[in-house]
């Protein structure tokens, strides 16, 4: 048998296979009752899709902006009004995920899927103006740019959760925008043809017919996102040097953070 390297094109058709598979699978799963087999199925079914799937979205329990006052995000409804960058805008869908079991996750996969709490200040006096978890991949507006939660990890103010269980919550509007939560914006959902279905409230109908197979960004129209691994860092090292600054200095190192490769 001959053996050696696969092409970047082989590789990437491998991981848009390895991809379809896993979300046919779970759709399979959301439709059937397993029994006493369910917590085992969706726990290895979980712990596949971190491997492939970035969760962009807010924990159970952050208390949204909407003209009436902060509401928890998991009461909010398809229609309410809440509070945006560029002004009051309704709610068009409601997504959220629960994950299990975090703890036996991979390397990768928690670091695809584990929280990031930003304390309160970390950003800036009053920004947030109290702690706020987010998932690894969430976008927060800052410096005037789009950021990764997991690229604002320090070790210090910003740093990811061990958690063993999280519900995330994604809301997403009309047209993309930044939303208000702890005093802190950040974005709605925005699909990139696929990242819909990391959802568990999704139906295939939903979907396009090609969605496991879709890959590269979400788009962000109006933003300029800046990311580690990209050519220009500058921005970015930018901010993290900020935010090191803003480090009490009788802060110590988080014994749960967990830190993650460039």
């Amino acid at each position: 048998m001959k053996s050696g390297l696969l092409s970047d094109e082989q590789k990437q058709g491998f991981l848009k296979s390895v991809q379809g598979s896993i979300n046919d699978m779970a759709k399979h799963v959301m439709d059937n009752d397993y029994g006493i087999l369910n917590d085992q199925i969706h726990k290895a079914l979980d712990q596949l899709q971190s491997e492939v799937d970035n969760a962009v979205c807010f924990t159970k329990g952050t208390l949204i902006s909407t003209p009436g006052g902060d509401v928890p995000i998991e009461t909010l409804q398809q229609g309410d009004i809440v509070d945006t960058r560029s002004g009051p805008k309704p709610i068009k869908w409601i997504g959220y995920r629960s994950l299990r079991q975090l703890r036996s996750f991979s390397a990768r996969g928690k670091r695809n899927t584990l929280p990031v709490k930003i304390c309160a200040n970390a950003i800036a006096d009053g920004v947030p103006n109290r702690d706020i978890s987010v998932s690894a991949w969430h976008h927060i507006f800052i410096d005037k740019v789009l950021v990764r939660a997991m690229d604002l990890i320090n070790g210090h103010t910003i740093f990811q959760e061990e958690v063993n269980e999280v519900t995330y919550y994604h809301l997403e509007l009309d047209s993309y925008d930044m939303l208000l939560a702890a005093n802190l914006y950040s974005e709605s959902f925005t699909d990139n043809g696929r990242s819909r279905g990391f959802f568990s409230n999704v139906a295939a109908t939903e979907l396009p017919a090609d969605w496991a197979n879709q890959r590269g960004r979400a788009p962000r129209p109006g933003f300029k996102v800046v990311r580690s691994g990209d050519k220009d860092t500058a921005a970015l090292e930018a901010i993290q040097q900020r935010l090191m600054a803003r480090i009490p200095a009788e802060s110590e190192v988080k014994n749960n953070a967990l830190q993650l490769s460039a």
